[in-house]
């Protein structure tokens, strides 16, 4: 049996059923038993008993009928009542009835309800079909995604529901009626502190409500601080009024909206977005990753944009991130997880699929199994050491061409002639060169991604974004009583997208003689060159910055120059104490930690002992001794050979800069159209006058300064 409390007890058989009984109502006859209700399980993970892994009941599989035993503690012989009323739902097991049971239970369970004592219920069904999941493994059930390992029973059959003081399934409630003399709050407990934001807290994951319950707590010790500060401020006084005041319990109100804390909500949910989609970027299919995490990002400005029109509390946009993420991430592991073997059809064999994974094969494709299926796996095996004339010559006897099988000087416009008469090599070989492409862009070292946040754009057009700024400290309040507004500020940057490209051509000799290596070139050509670009826009864009000399300056207190400053604990004192005492516009100190030290490569070993050396050499001492390096482990290198190279106006050999971690301020940003980060390719035929098969490769991006009191510039001599 699946008992949701922990209560270790004999396996139950099956019951003859009973019928019940009701007698009707006449004159004289005492009061009706009081009626009650449940949320007897609400879909998600219980603990329990001999299983091990945590039990899922698979509500669309569970049957139930009325009338329903309840029980004490799921033993046959404490009855507490029966249910009349079973309503299985999507997400939830709801019950009501009557506290029927004549023993001391039944009598217990009553007047602790009248007590205010929370009752747990807790369900008990019998598992028909029982199915194991296996850890990492992720799985729908009842409407929301889990991962194992765990049970889930596919279908049951729902024996009895306990009365209960401590629940399995945490979210599970029971209630008897009761007058308002029995029982009242004076306060907003937790689940109508939740209910105060629109949400049902049967609904809430438990990271949700987790999330929840430690921003509750917080409140709650915030306002029980408070309130014995006011005690004794009102006892000190020696007021009567300020002494009655202060003895009426706190009451915990609902938070309220938080432009503010929205946008850092939001920031900070899309940088969780982007860290699981570069973790999952060579596990999952390309075509696959881009649909999830397109999708991802979109219901990320959704949620803003309900956030900002509905004013909704912080806690709440950030709980909305938490189911978020875990969905898309959850998604992620779906479409990672490998495919059983299946029975399959000969009509595959003769399929473009089966030639385009043949094709990428001899290519020299890495992880062949992430980019098709096992039955097109398969089926490319009758295709070994498929070449480049003889992809082109069965697209083109697909689409009527019927000649000579070798592809020569007479007959090379014909085949591709027939080959692209149709859109199908056109799409075979971009998708081919899709595949392919990002190896050679995941290749290339992508060291922005460290020091830069990650944006998306909807067009080409230049786009202003705002960073708020505010002079919110509250004020001491003057014996009038008015309370004075905030000064809302703010300030802008910009950025665009722009498109980067290249073009890319199999002429008449790489055909003929059958080169699939100058095929391959696009790994080179394009997907190295695109990442290549990249960090050449970006890290111009940053060292335009340190040449502009606008963006790191004395004046704003995120510069240090002179002998001093050259890399060593000397200059990383001066510093991180720049860094501490950056102010926002308000005067008010940011409180950043820097996390961060970006070095060129020649300084590169001078960092990495900063970063991994327990004891520095005192060279201030005549002795040369040994000291402490209280910067060991502290700041990350992040080294990047563009910043000493002297192809880019600005560089440096000597300079470096401390930062903060992107996902909380960066310094820099990087904006994508449409949110996608590889960049494309397309192939077709050449032009009229070029015998061969052109491809080209493109990318739309753009790169930002955005804000200075991210980091701090040390020049180094």
């Amino acid at each position: 049996m699946i008992r949701a409390a922990a209560v270790q007890g004999p396996i139950l058989m099956e019951a003859v059923g009973v019928d019940w009984i009701q007698a009707a109502d006449t004159e004289g006859d005492p009061p009706k038993p009081k009626r009650f209700n449940m949320t007897a399980y609400t879909g998600g993970p219980m603990q329990v008993n001999s299983y091990g892994p945590p039990v899922i009941i698979d509500l669309s599989g569970l049957t139930a009928k009325a009338p329903l035993p309840i029980l004490r503690d799921h033993d046959m012989s404490r009855v507490v009542g029966h249910a009349d009323e079973v309503e299985i739902g999507e997400s939830s097991i709801k019950l009501a009835g009557v506290i029927s049971g004549a023993g001391p239970d039944a009598t217990e369970v009553q007047a602790a309800a009248g007590n205010g004592f929370p009752w747990k219920a807790s369900v008990g069904a019998r598992p028909d079909k029982l199915e194991f999941v296996g850890e990492g493994v992720a799985t729908k059930v009842n409407g929301k995604t889990f991962t194992g390992p765990l049970y889930v029973a596919r279908k049951a059959t729902l024996g009895e529901t306990s009365f209960v003081a401590i629940g399995a399934d945490r979210k599970a409630t029971a209630k008897v009626a009761a007058s308002a003399a029995q029982y009242k709050e004076t306060d907003m407990n937790f689940d109508k502190w939740i209910e105060a934001f629109g949400l049902d807290v049967a609904e809430l994951r438990e990271d949700q409500l987790q999330h929840f319950r430690a921003t509750y707590d917080a409140e709650v010790e915030a306002i029980e601080a408070k309130a014995a500060l006011a005690k004794i401020e009102a006892a000190e006084s020696g007021d009567k009024k300020k002494i009655e005041a202060a003895e009426k319990p706190p009451i915990v109100e609902a938070p309220t909206f938080d432009l503010d804390g929205v946008i850092l909500a939001h920031e900070s949910h899309l940088a969780v977005i982007e860290a699981t989609a570069e973790e999952y970027r060579e596990k999952v299919p390309t075509d696959e990753w881009t649909k999830l995490t397109t999708a991802a990002r979109k219901g990320a400005i959704e949620a803003k944009a309900k956030a900002l029109k509905a004013q909704w509390p912080t806690v709440k946009l950030e709980s909305e991130h938490i189911l978020a993420a875990a969905t898309y991430k959850a998604d992620l592991m779906v479409a990672e997880r490998p495919k059983g073997p299946a029975i399959h059809s000969s009509s595959q064999d003769v399929s473009m699929p089966a030639i385009e994974a043949a094709f990428c094969r001899t290519a020299g494709l890495a992880d062949m199994d992430k980019h098709f299926k096992p039955e097109v796996l398969e089926a490319s095996d009758k295709y070994p050491n498929l070449g480049l004339q003889e992809m082109l010559l069965i697209c083109a006897s697909q689409n009527g061409y019927n000649g000579r099988f070798r592809i020569g000087g007479d007959n090379l416009r014909e085949v591709i002639r027939a080959a692209f008469s149709t859109h199908t090599v056109t799409t075979m070989l971009s998708t081919t060169g899709n595949k392919m492409l990002l190896e050679g862009f995941n290749r290339v070292s992508q060291t922005w991604r460290e020091v830069a946040a990650v944006r998306n754009v909807q067009d080409f057009k230049a786009v202003t974004a705002f960073r708020l700024t505010t002079s919110l400290e509250y004020e001491e309040l003057p014996p009038s009583g008015e309370i004075k507004h905030g000064e809302m500020g703010q300030e802008t940057y910009t950025v665009q997208a722009k498109t980067y490209a290249k073009m890319f051509s199999l002429n008449r000799t790489d055909i003929i003689n059958d080169d699939l290596g100058a095929f391959d070139d696009l790994r080179n050509r394009i997907g190295m060159g695109a990442a290549i670009a990249m960090n050449k826009v970006f890290w111009t864009a940053w060292l335009a910055a340190v040449n502009g000399a606008a963006f790191w300056t004395a004046a704003r207190g995120n510069y240090q120059t002179g002998a001093a400053t050259a890399l060593g604990e000397t200059a990383l004192n001066t510093a991180v104490k720049l860094f501490r005492d950056a102010e926002g516009p308000d005067g008010n100190l940011i409180e950043l930690e820097p996390q961060l030290l970006l070095v060129p490569s020649d300084l590169e070993a001078t960092a990495r002992k900063l970063y991994v050396s327990q004891e520095v050499r005192d060279t201030t001492a005549s002795t040369k001794t040994l000291v402490a390096n209280v910067y060991f482990n502290r700041f990350r290198p992040v080294v990047v050979p563009q910043l000493s190279n002297s192809g880019y106006t600005g560089y440096s050999a000597t300079g470096w800069f401390l930062l903060a971690d992107p996902a909380m301020l960066a310094s820099a940003v990087m904006a994508f159209l449409n949110g996608v980060q590889a960049p494309t390719i397309e192939s077709t035929d050449a032009d009229f006058n070029t015998l061969g098969i052109q491809s080209r490769g493109y990318h739309d991006f753009g790169v930002s300064m955005t804000e200075y009191r991210a980091s701090v510039h040390s020049v180094g001599a």
